[in-house]
């Protein structure tokens, strides 16, 4: 658009300077640009932390179960159905 209107106001050489000026720019020099960037850090690192705990949680919950059906010869559909575990992801951890 704007383009367009700098052919029809004879804009068209301050048009080329002022590109040419953002091609020599360093976004990652902008301040916002690290604002952002940093922001996307700690989202990550949250994102990453949380992920962790769950699979720590539901590693913590099949051990669990594996004792629970080793120990006190327990049926698998049931503690799986207690601990909400799928019955698939269990039998594996059972045999591996």
């Amino acid at each position: 658009m704007l383009e367009e209107l700098s052919t029809s106001r004879d804009l068209k050489d301050v048009i080329k300077e002022e590109e040419m000026s953002f091609q020599d720019l360093t976004w990652e020099d902008l301040p916002s640009f690290e604002i952002g960037l940093e922001k996307g850090i700690q989202k990550g690192i949250q994102k990453g932390i949380q992920k962790g705990i769950q699979k720590g949680i539901q590693k913590g919950k099949i051990e669990t179960a594996k004792t629970l059906i080793k120990t006190f010869n327990l049926p698998l559909d049931k503690v799986a159905k207690q601990l909400n575990i799928d019955e698939k992801v269990l039998q594996e951890a059972l045999n591996g």
